[in-house]
Parts: structure tokens; sequence; C-alpha cells
């Protein structure tokens, strides 16, 4: 009877404890499938966009395909707004003339308002004691990356992972993100 009892210690004793995550197993798989999932870490924390009080539908927004003279502009943005509305993030990417899954590096200056722009990543962040998001740009000091690993206009999917250092616009603070990917079907 005790050789039998022995056996069964060892099995309570794992299946009682319930390992925690981390930080990168909370984040979402990387897909290709069209799933509507993002997700990255900031600075080591998992970021997941999150529905919020100022979105319509999701927090996976702003999406879109335009045509231009020598491919398609891809814009996406994801945001993280809490219910109170006075803390939260925004991340967006500006990706010009996109024709197929490739590499981008986001190393060059977006310029507002010009007509063209160059691949760029934004991070905004509205914090609690400001009116107006901090915001924080890829660019010639704050060098990243894009890869589109799927880019298909006929099942309307886009997919990517990303890895990101972004500075502040007038300042020297920065972020990163690692480890991000998105597997968005376009509308």
């Amino acid at each position: 009877m005790k050789p039998i009892l022995l056996l069964f210690i060892p099995l309570l004793l794992t299946t009682g404890c319930k390992k925690e995550k981390t930080e990168l197993e909370r984040l979402p798989v990387a897909t290709q499938e069209g799933k509507n999932s993002a997700g990255f870490l900031l600075d080591g924390k998992a970021w997941l966009p999150a529905q919020c009080y100022v979105c319509s539908d999701s927090p996976i927004r702003g999406y879109s395909i335009n045509t231009s003279r020598d491919g398609r502009i891809l814009s996406l943005t994801f945001v993280r707004f809490p219910k109170d509305g006075k803390e939260g993030e925004s991340l967006s990417f500006y990706l010009p003339h996109i024709t197929k899954p490739d590499y981008f590096a986001l190393d060059k200056v977006a310029v507002p308002l010009a007509r063209t722009n160059p691949a760029n990543a934004t991070l905004g962040i509205l914090k609690s004691s400001s009116r107006y998001p901090v915001v924080f740009d890829t660019g010639p000091d704050a060098v990243s990356s894009v890869t589109i690993t799927r880019f298909d206009t006929v099942a309307h999917i886009v997919s990517g992972t990303f890895d990101l250092t972004v500075q502040e616009e007038n300042g020297s603070e920065t972020h990163q993100l690692t480890d991000g990917r998105f597997d968005l079907t376009l509308q």
C-alpha cells in the first residue's frame, strides 16, 4: 500500500502548483492567419492592446492600406487606454512603399504633415498628470525595425514582428519595445 501512495505524492505536488506566466508568455503567439492580435514588451513588461472608453470598437484600430504610385502605404495603430481615460498608450506604424513581405529599417526622421514620410513608428504615453501625451519616435538616434512576414492583399492579412527603440520627441527619455508581433485582418 505504501509504494502506491508514494507514487501519487509527486503527482499531487506537481499538479497543485500553478506556474505564473512570464511577461513574454503573456504576449499572443506570432501567427500569420489574420487573428487580429498584437502585443510587445514595453521595457520588459507585456503590453497588449485593450478596449478603451474612447474606442468605438477594437483596440487595434486605424489600420489601413492605401495605394500609392510605388506600392502601398500601411498604417497601423494599437491603443491601450483604461476606462477612466486618464492614462494610456498608443503605438502607430507608418510603412510606405510596401509591395510584399519585407524588412523595414525605421531610421529616418518623420516630418509632421509632410506629403511623404519614411517608414516610422510613434509611441504616445498619456499620464494622468498631463493633458497631452508624451511622444516617442523612431529615427536616426532610435534605430528600429519592422519585418512584415505576411502581406496578403487578396486575403486581407498583414502580419509582422518588430523591435523598436523610441526616443522622446523633445528630450532624451527612451523606451524599448521588444518581441513585438501583430497579425491583422485588414478591412
